[in-house]
């Protein structure tokens, strides 16, 4: 079963106005089996968002080896796998 990760860019609007006024949150999910599942949500970033924009693989994840390049993009990455095993266990 292939799994891969995605990710959405989320942007509310928090007044009336400029470009400022809104408020970027980058949603993760997970896919697989056909079914696309919410894993969680956090600020946006420039390379956390690149570095997923296209999907990413479970095993890709897995096997990542440029830590500590950027910090954010790790801990991103060390929390998929906590967030996936808690959604398989919940829709299992």
């Amino acid at each position: 079963m292939k799994e891969k990760v995605i990710v959405r860019i989320n942007k509310r609007r928090t007044g009336i106005g400029t470009a400022h006024d809104y408020d970027w949150k980058l949603e993760f999910y997970l896919v697989t089996g056909g079914r696309t599942i919410y894993l969680f949500t956090q600020d946006y970033t420039k390379g956390v968002y690149e570095f997923f924009r296209n999907g990413r693989s479970v095993n890709e994840l897995r096997q990542y080896r440029k830590w500590n390049r950027n910090p954010r993009l790790d801990k991103t990455i060390e929390k998929i796998p906590l967030y996936r095993s808690y959604v398989l266990r919940e829709i299992a």
